[in-house]
């Protein structure tokens, strides 16, 4: 199942050699966190915000993960995967571009 990940790009040489590691979550629940294609620009925007870093330096990751390993979190939108997910199951998806008027 097709899922992805926002992150900031910084993190993006680390998550391609190791994967998404659970242990480095920053929320309340150690996983990894995912959202359908739909909530892409929710989740872009919620990382800018939580780690208060410009739009321009977020990365979307396309994640392919077992349906099995996806569960739900409360939040309608937001899933969840408790366990690591390995670098072969990731690739970029999108950079974000931001424009601006002047």
């Amino acid at each position: 199942m097709i899922r992805f990940h926002a992150t900031e790009e910084r993190n993006l040489p680390g998550i391609m050699r190791n994967g998404l590691l659970k242990s480095l979550a920053t929320g309340r629940r150690e996983a990894v966190w995912c959202v359908p294609f739909s909530y892409i620009d929710w989740a872009v925007i919620h990382v800018a915000q939580k780690r208060r870093c410009p739009l321009s330096s977020i990365v979307v990751l396309r994640l392919d993960v077992p349906r099995r390993s996806i569960k739900r979190f409360a939040h309608r939108g937001v899933e969840w995967i408790p366990a690591d997910v390995p670098p072969e199951r990731i690739r970029v998806h999108a950079t974000v571009s931001v424009n601006r008027k002047g």
